[in-house]
């Protein structure tokens, strides 16, 4: 029977570095993969977020509002992608617009570096779910707080003109709260299937 040979003691640590060794460069080899994947990954987001900045055009204040273009109207509706606008308060929204849903619901918008203090003028097209036996709807509209007015609305669009005072513009940051005194759902009438609470009928906004 041939002899066995068996390393020698002083042999044993060599073949430990060379399994540390060889344990270490397949580790390396796992993390290189892992960071080429992650660099491909922030490539890609980054290219994304480029493309979206390009096809909406959409600038931000360092407070987290998005400018409103003065003069250009913005669009509500479901073939236009503005729901950064929409801070809190909103159905989806439809091809005419998009409805609040429930409780106060917040627009915010800022004016942007040209804003240089004094009055903003503010143009909301808005309707409401008025069916012919209920009271006339009614909104109170505050901006930052400063309350605005109540204002009347009807069940087809309408244009509200709004000034803000210097008073009530945040560095040019802007919450709009719109607050129906009464929310129907058409089912609670017996106006069709609809089970939403529908707010405020929102078209568009144009700032001055």
């Amino acid at each position: 029977m041939a002899a066995t040979l068996l390393p020698h003691a002083h042999d044993a640590p060599a073949i430990l570095t060379e399994e540390r060794l060889g344990n270490l460069e397949a580790l390396l080899a796992d993390n290189m993969r892992a960071l080429a994947r992650l660099q491909g990954l922030v490539e890609r987001l980054a290219s994304d977020i480029h493309h979206y900045g390009k096809k909406h055009d959409t600038d931000w204040t360092e407070e987290g509002y998005p400018v409103a273009p003065a003069g250009e109207p913005i669009f509500f509706d479901s073939q236009h992608d503005n729901g950064a606008y929409l801070a809190n308060g909103w159905w989806a929204a439809e091809s005419w617009g998009v409805w609040g849903s429930g409780g106060p619901q917040i627009i915010r918008f800022a004016a942007g570096d040209d804003y240089r203090g004094g009055y903003v003028d503010v143009k909301l097209t808005l309707q409401a779910y008025a069916p012919a036996d209920i009271d006339p709807p009614q909104v109170d509209i505050c901006a930052n707080g400063f309350f605005l007015g109540t204002f009347t609305l009807k069940g087809t669009p309408q244009i509200f003109k709004l000034r803000l005072t210097p008073a009530c513009i945040d560095k040019g940051n802007i919450l709009l709260h719109l607050s129906l005194h009464r929310q129907y759902s058409p089912l609670s009438i017996g106006d069709g299937e609809d089970q939403r609470i529908l707010g405020v009928g929102l078209l568009t906004l144009v700032l001055g």
